[in-house]
C-alpha cells in the first residue's frame, strides 16, 4: 500500500491520472491533438483563458449551468487542482476534419414532430427512414457522427456549433440508392471487412421502431405498427456516439458527448418544435438519484424548454445479473461486506461504486471502507482518502485503489461515495490476479452513532462495455452478500434513470404484457415490448440494409415503443415525477424499493390505446 492520492474533482480521473493515463490511447502519450472531453456544472467563465476548446454552442449561451470542454492531453494534470464539478468522458484524438461550409439545415414543415436517437450505428439510405408515399425521399434532418475521424469524401462537414465529428445533411443523401452498400462507401460510412454493412446496427434498429415505415411483418412479432402513424411524418436527427477503441481499456463514460447530442438534436430540430429523444443505452453504476451531473443537466434542460421536449431513456437489463446490492448500515458499529469476483483473462479496469446516504450528516461520520485483495492485502479508507495498492515495483501503476468522498447534498440525502478501481487482470496492465474481493463498509460504535439513523448503502459494478474489438467482454460481478444487504435486480437500472423528468422504460413481453425477466421494475415510468413472448426474446424491425429484418430485444427495444407513443401523441411530454432520491432512500427496505407507480402505462406496437400494468405484476423477486 503507498500513501493516498491526491483526489481529483472526478475520482475516475484520480484512478486515470494513478495509471499515467496509460489505459486511455488518446492521452497516453500526451499528443498533441489528444483531449479529454468534460461535462461541467460550474460558470461558463471557468474556461476563460486556460486553453480548453468549449463549443460555440455553449459559448454563445454564457448564462448555461451546464456545459462542455474539450482539455488538451498536456493540461489534463492541472485538473486534479481545479476546484469544479465535473464528468470525464471518453477521450479522443481530433483528426482531420473538414470546416463546416454546408449551408445551414432547414428543419422541415412546422406540424411534424422530430425524433431524435442518440446511440450507435445508423443506416440512413435505409428506405424504412423515407417519406411515406415518397420511396427514397429521406425524413433525416441530419446525422453527426461525434467521433473526430478524417473525411475523405468532401460530403460531411465539422459542424460549426460543436467543432468536432462528422455531419451529414438530410438533403444530401441520395434519393432512392438502388445500390446501399455502394452508397455507404461513397460517404465513407464504416463497412465490414468485406465492405458490407452489418446487419446488425443498434442505432438503426432503435430508430426504426421509433419511426421507421411499416414493413408488413406479423403483428405477433413486430416492433412497429402495421399501418403509417404520426411517427412515419417525423423529421429525425441521429448522433452516433463514439465508441471505445480495441485499446481503450480503462473507464470513461459518454455524459459530455450525451449533452452535447441532445443540445444538437434541439438545435437542428429549431425554435418551438416538438422533439422526442431516445437513450436505449447508458452505464450501470452512478448515484441513481437524480443526482449525477448528466441527469440533473437533462432534467433542467428539459425543464427549461416549457414541455417540448420528452426524452425516453431504457432501464437496462440487469434484472438477473449479480450487478447491484443494496441495504442499509445501522449506528451500533455493525458492517456490512460484499464479496466482488473479478474474472481471468480481463484487459479492462473493474469499478465498484459504493453510496452511502441518509437523512442526518452525522450518520456519515466515521465512516470507513476496507477493500482486501485475494492475496490479503487491504486498503482502508475514510473520507478524503484515496489510498492504492501498488505492485511488487513502487514505481508501476497501482493494482489497485479506493477513493471515499463526501458528495454534494441531493435531494434531501446526505451522502458519501467510494469507488473501487481494479487495474486488468490480464494484458500489458495486468495487475492482481482474477479472484475474490471484498469491500466492507463500518462506523465506529460510539454512543453518538448508534443513536444516528442508518445509512442507505447502494453497491453498483460498472458494467464492461464492448467497443470495435471482438474479444469476448468479461464482467466481474457480487458474489457473496453479508447480512443487512441483498441483491436487487429490480432496482438495477441505468445511471440516467434517476432523473425525474426522464422517460425511465422498462420491457415487457408482447404475448402477455407481463415484465420481461431481465428489466428492472422499479422506478418505471412506461413499459414498451422488448420480447415477443417469455421464451422468445425480440421483436423484429429493420436489418441494415432495406428490406432486411432482425430481432431486437431488451429494453433497447421497448424505449424507442415508447418514443413513438409520445411522437403519437398518447402520452404526457414528461413522466408523473419521481421523488428524487427514490432509490437511495428506499433501496435498502427489506420490503423492496419504491414500486413503479400504479397504473404505468404499457406501448404496444400500433395501439392508439394504452394499457396499464398492474401493480401485482412488478410486485415479484427481484
Amino acid at each position: 500500500m503507498s500513501a493516498a492520492a491526491a483526489q481529483a474533482p472526478d475520482p475516475y480521473l484520480t484512478w486515470a491520472l494513478a495509471c499515467r493515463l496509460a489505459g486511455h490511447s488518446a492521452l497516453a502519450t500526451r499528443p498533441a491533438n489528444g483531449y479529454l472531453p468534460l461535462l461541467f456544472k460550474a460558470p461558463l467563465t471557468l474556461a476563460d483563458k486556460r486553453g480548453w476548446r468549449v463549443p460555440p454552442y455553449y459559448a454563445q449561451r454564457p448564462d448555461i449551468g451546464f456545459w462542455t470542454a474539450w482539455v488538451p492531453a498536456a493540461a489534463v494534470d492541472t485538473l486534479q487542482a481545479l476546484d469544479a464539478d465535473f464528468a470525464m468522458a471518453l477521450p479522443l484524438l481530433d483528426e482531420v476534419t473538414n470546416p463546416s461550409s454546408a449551408k445551414p439545415i432547414e428543419p422541415g414543415p412546422e406540424d411534424t414532430p422530430v425524433i431524435g436517437v442518440i446511440d450507435n450505428g445508423c443506416a440512413f439510405v435505409n428506405q424504412v427512414f423515407s417519406e411515406a408515399g415518397a420511396p427514397g425521399r429521406s425524413r433525416f434532418l441530419s446525422l453527426w457522427r461525434q467521433r473526430p475521424t478524417a473525411d475523405t469524401t468532401q460530403r460531411w462537414h465539422t459542424p460549426a456549433d460543436f467543432g468536432y465529428g462528422l455531419e451529414l445533411a438530410g438533403r444530401d443523401i441520395p434519393e432512392g440508392a438502388a445500390n446501399e452498400a455502394a452508397t455507404y462507401a461513397d460517404f465513407g460510412y464504416p463497412l465490414d471487412e468485406q465492405k458490407r454493412l452489418r446487419d446488425m446496427l443498434h442505432g438503426t434498429h432503435v430508430l426504426d421502431i421509433a419511426a421507421g415505415l411499416p414493413q408488413g411483418l406479423p403483428a405477433q412479432a413486430s416492433a412497429k405498427p402495421a399501418s403509417p402513424d404520426r411517427a412515419c411524418t417525423a423529421r429525425l436527427v441521429f448522433v452516433e456516439l463514439p465508441e471505445p477503441r480495441d485499446v481503450d481499456t480503462t473507464g470513461a463514460g459518454l455524459d459530455a458527448f450525451i449533452l452535447d447530442a441532445v443540445h444538437y438534436v434541439l438545435s437542428r430540430a429549431g425554435p418551438g418544435r416538438r422533439v422526442i429523444i431516445n437513450l436505449s443505452l447508458g452505464a450501470q453504476a452512478g448515484p441513481h438519484d437524480g443526482g449525477s451531473l448528466i441527469e440533473q443537466a437533462l432534467n433542467q434542460l428539459i425543464q427549461d424548454e416549457g414541455g417540448r421536449l420528452s426524452i425516453c431513456v431504457a432501464a437496462g437489463n440487469g434484472a438477473e445479473e449479480h450487478w447491484h446490492a443494496s441495504g442499509t448500515l445501522e449506528g451500533d458499529g455493525r458492517q456490512a461486506a460484499a464479496g466482488w469476483r473479478t474474472v481471468p483473462g480481463d484487459t479492462t479496469d473493474s469499478f465498484l461504486e459504493l453510496w452511502v446516504t441518509s437523512s442526518d450528516p452525522a450518520a456519515l461520520n466515521g465512516l470507513t471502507v476496507t477493500l482486501t485483495a485475494p492475496d490479503g492485502r487491504k486498503l482502508s479508507a475514510q473520507v478524503g482518502e484515496a489510498p492504492r495498492l501498488q505492485g511488487p515495483v513502487t514505481d508501476d501503476p497501482p493494482q489497485a485503489m479506493l477513493d471515499l468522498r463526501r458528495m454534494p447534498d441531493f435531494g434531501g440525502r446526505h451522502r458519501a461515495s467510494a469507488l473501487v478501481s481494479l487495474a486488468p487482470t490480464a494484458g500489458p496492465r495486468a495487475g492482481q490476479a482474477a479472484g475474490l474481493w471484498q469491500v466492507e463498509v463500518s462506523r465506529p460504535p460510539t454512543a453518538a452513532q448508534a443513536q444516528a439513523p442508518g445509512c442507505d448503502l447502494a453497491l453498483w459494478l460498472q458494467r464492461d462495455t464492448p467497443g470495435r474489438s471482438l474479444d469476448e467482454v468479461l464482467q466481474s460481478e457480487f458474489e457473496v452478500l453479508s447480512p443487512g444487504l441483498r441483491w436487487n435486480g429490480r432496482a438495477s437500472l441505468s445511471h440516467l434513470a434517476g432523473a425525474s423528468r426522464l422517460f425511465t422504460v422498462g420491457a415487457a413481453c408482447l404475448s402477455d404484457s407481463m415484465p420481461s425477466s431481465y428489466s428492472p421494475r422499479d422506478g418505471i415510468d412506461a413499459w414498451g415490448m422488448g420480447d415477443e413472448s417469455p421464451g422468445v426474446y425480440g421483436l423484429l424491425c429493420s436489418g441494415g440494409l432495406g428490406g432486411s429484418v432482425v430481432r431486437l430485444s431488451g429494453t433497447s427495444a421497448a424505449t424507442p415503443m415508447v418514443a413513438r407513443a409520445l411522437a403519437n401523441g398518447l402520452l404526457a411530454p414528461q413522466p408523473a415525477e419521481k421523488p428524487s432520491s427514490w432509490v437511495g432512500a428506499a433501496a435498502a427496505e427489506q420490503t423492496g424499493p419504491l414500486k413503479s407507480p400504479e397504473g404505468t402505462p404499457i406501448v404496444r406496437p400500433g395501439s392508439t390505446v394504452l394499457g396499464t400494468m398492474p401493480p401485482e405484476a412488478v410486485d415479484t423477486p427481484g
